[in-house]
């Protein structure tokens, strides 16, 4: 029942949120400083679990803390809370999400991106309820800054240090690369793995250049909103000037960022960004006046310029500009077809890879695992419900900044200058300790033998990072230390706010020719900066949160429902990923047990393909290693493979795997038609209707028809191949004019031989 109840949290409260304000903040800079991959599980045998696990412990970490917060409030004589607007768009969210599940073809990859994405929201909410001082806002927008400037200085070393070594150490022994990364030489796959390398790629500690450069976006428009501070009250300030000169070396030192990126979407949509933001100091009052004409005008521009982009497109098979935007226009036409297959679920979280190939364009040289479009990203995973809501989730914020009408009262802030520097230096303190002591374990990496070399790897690889941090986050304390004290709205005013607007409108911008909105160290980064700009509105308008004096029955029953929701995630996702995980990571530093753990982890976790498909290739290596004499291994990898399609329907390469499981089997038992070779053959159908722009399985398959005296069939796959193949050679041809030699997909001379095959099969037929 709502009432004009007592509306101030109580020291006790007030001291939990602070705790858990640090926490999501350790949480942000480790995944700033952490090259995070949730869905491609990169098995590192130095590290504990697997890199989907440990992501899926970091996103645990922000549910729980929301949990822990609402407990916390139950718990309170009054349970105050702010709404936000985004409580309605999120359940529908997570409503499209439950639904994706049950058409995924990959169910545990589909239930931890969900898990992902709903924890970055959640976040949100949560931090709204928390930031509600300035010291708070404060501390948040200045780990930004201080996390965007490592990011620089690592940008840096890539530029004048690191990538020149990675390309010396390939030219100095090419086949241990190649080796290494499982790449056959002189394949396609090989000419792409150098074409990376040479690129010199500036991506900091994200996993591309366009992330990097979202990142830096975030970073520069949080070093505004602290500049822009510095200026609106310098006269609070007995050192003013040396304080904006801080904040002005931090912004050119997040902008050389994102310059050291190259990367031209993330540097358009900053300039975009930069635009909005200008126009906004220049005529406040005039924006203000003609919010809804202007509101109006960006629809229709939006509307217009998607318009003329799927015009462009579909008349000239690709978007204005280089390669990048010729191969994103052939995502984006596959992800069209996707859609139209499954309009309404989409396929589920993370299960675009799965899908891709079914729909990909015969000519494009890579598989991707996103269209590089968060639009097309979620409505092919989420379904329109799924995309409508996401989007919702952040537009409500940016329209009730644009529409909310200033308090004519504001009221001061409690928070002493003594507070915020204690809050100042737990934060620093806690993100220390995690760069120094977690982030080593989630990072794993190689530090050598000899212990001097330990000590000097130590240094650079965490000591340099954490050092740069401590050091731009202490003068940003310093520098932000006078006006702590200062409301909300007194301290930031509009043109903060206007700068955190321009930030997340940049990085959406951004994100519709990128998948940078969904690596989780921006993801959670652009969901902060939302919080803040919700913080900041709020402030302005003054409006009272939610007070509720809620009967204990009624606590009881949120904190039942709550605790259901808690053991779900945690039954359903988080024990059976990390516990296969677990598993899997010791099967690789134990061969003598590896089946053993394997089989394990396939049990942890029933709804993972992963465990099952490193147990098949580990049964096909034992039978390589006993000379071909245990033709039961290979019946024990074809019942692994078996499971892990159905547990991945949509991916076509574990039917690959049975085509070749059959076919040894066949060799074993010196079979030539035998049933062997017919399943080869019904499993390379099955993964050609999963891969049809494949030339290389299309070979197999006619092979496969070919023994089974099929020579239709034959003669139909062989031409599909040469097909592809050509119509792939045009577009190499198109993509590297200046390269004299074509890198054939189909390697070992079988193009020709398809060409002679379908001469020899057309005459015997004949």
């Amino acid at each position: 029942m709502l009432k004009q109840l007592d509306q101030t949290k109580s020291p006790l409260f007030r001291l939990a949120e602070s705790a858990i304000l640090l926490l999501c903040l350790s949480v942000l800079a480790l995944r700033c400083l952490y090259t995070e991959s949730p869905h491609v599980t990169v098995h590192n045998p130095i590290a504990p679990l697997g890199s989907d696990a440990l992501s899926l412990i970091l996103t645990s970490i922000l549910i729980f803390a929301a949990f822990a917060w609402l407990m916390l409030s139950l718990s309170s004589q009054n349970f105050i809370y702010r709404k936000t607007g985004i409580e309605i768009p999120l359940l529908l969210f997570f409503m499209a999400g439950l639904t994706a599940i049950f058409a995924a073809s990959n169910k545990r990859i589909a239930i931890n991106d969900l898990a992902a994405i709903t924890a970055a929201i959640i976040t949100a909410i949560l931090l709204i309820q928390i930031l509600d001082s300035t010291a708070r806002i404060k501390i948040l927008l200045i780990t930004i800054v201080a996390l965007g400037i490592v990011n620089t200085y690592q940008c840096a070393d890539q530029f004048f240090n690191a990538n020149q070594q990675m390309i010396e150490a390939y030219e100095y022994d090419p086949d241990i690369q190649l080796y290494q990364q499982g790449i056959e030489p002189d394949t396609l796959q090989h000419f792409l793995y150098e074409h990376r390398i040479y690129s010199k790629d500036i991506r900091g500690f994200f996993t591309t250049s366009n992330s990097a450069g979202a990142f830096a976006i975030l970073a520069i428009f949080a070093t505004i909103a602290l500049l822009t501070e510095k200026i609106r009250n310098r006269k609070h300030s007995p050192s003013a000037s040396a304080n904006i000169a801080i904040c002005s070396l931090a912004l050119f030192a997040n902008a050389a960022g994102l310059a050291l990126t190259q990367s031209k979407g993330a540097i358009s949509a900053a300039v975009i960004g930069i635009t909005m933001f200008a126009a906004f100091l220049i005529c406040p009052r005039w924006l203000k006046t003609h919010r809804k004409k202007i509101l109006i005008a960006a629809i229709a521009a939006i509307v217009i310029a998607a318009a003329a982009i799927i015009f462009y497109g579909t008349t000239h098979a690709r978007l204005p500009g280089g390669n990048s935007m010729l191969v994103r226009w052939q995502y984006w036409q596959a992800a069209t077809k996707m859609y139209a297959s499954h309009p309404f679920t989409g396929v589920g979280g993370g299960n675009f890879a799965s899908y891709y190939t079914h729909y990909k364009i015969p000519a494009a040289l890579e598989t991707v695992r996103d269209p590089h479009n968060f639009i097309l990203s979620l409505l092919t995973q989420y379904g329109p419900v799924g995309l409508i809501a996401f989007c919702a989730c952040f537009v409500v914020v940016l329209c009730k900044s644009i529409f909310c009408q200033p308090a004519e009262n504001l009221t001061s802030d409690t928070t002493t200058s003594k507070n915020f520097s204690v809050l100042a230096a737990l934060a620093m303190f806690f993100i220390l300790i995690t760069l120094m002591l977690i982030r080593p374990v989630f990072t794993s990496d190689y530090l050598g033998e000899d212990p001097s070399g330990k000590l000097s790897a130590i240094i650079v690889l965490y000591g340099f990072p954490a050092g740069v941090f401590v050091l731009i986050y202490s003068f940003l304390w310093i520098a932000e230390k006078a006006t702590a004290t200062l409301s909300i709205s007194e301290c930031f005013g509009s043109v903060a706010g206007a700068a955190i607007f321009s930030a997340i409108c940049a990085v959406a911008i951004a994100s519709c020719i990128d998948f940078a909105i969904f690596e989780p160290a921006v993801m959670m980064t652009f969901w902060s900066a939302i919080a803040i700009c919700a913080a900041i509105t709020n402030a302005k308008t003054q409006k009272p949160p939610v007070t509720l004096q809620l009967t204990t029955p009624k606590r009881l029953l949120v904190a039942v429902v709550s605790l259901t929701a808690i053991w779900a995630y945690c039954s359903f996702s988080v024990v059976p990923t990390i516990n296969s995980s677990q598993k899997s990571q010791r099967a690789m530093r134990d061969h003598s047990m590896a089946v053993q753990l394997l089989a394990g982890a396939a049990q942890a976790d029933p709804l993972n393909p992963a465990p099952l498909n490193m147990l098949s290739k580990t049964y096909l290596a034992q039978y390589q290693q006993t000379g071909e004499t245990q033709p039961d291994l290979l019946t024990k990898a074809a019942k692994c493979f078996t499971k892990a399609a159905e547990l991945d329907s949509a991916n076509f390469k574990y039917y690959e795997k049975l085509t070749e499981v059959h076919e040894l089997l066949a060799e074993a038992t010196y079979e030539t038609k035998g049933p062997d070779i017919q399943k080869a053959y019904e499993y390379a159908i099955e993964a050609v209707k999963r891969y049809p722009g494949s030339a290389r399985l299309h070979v197999e398959l006619a092979l496969y028809a070919e023994r089974l005296e099929k020579i239709d069939v034959a003669i139909e796959h062989y031409a599909n191949a040469v097909r592809i193949e050509d119509e792939y050679r045009q577009m190499f041809k198109l993509m590297y004019p200046d390269r004299k030699k074509i890198v054939s997909r189909l390697t070992g001379g079988k193009y020709g031989f398809a060409k002679e095959k379908i001469g020899q099969l057309t005459d015997r037929a004949d």
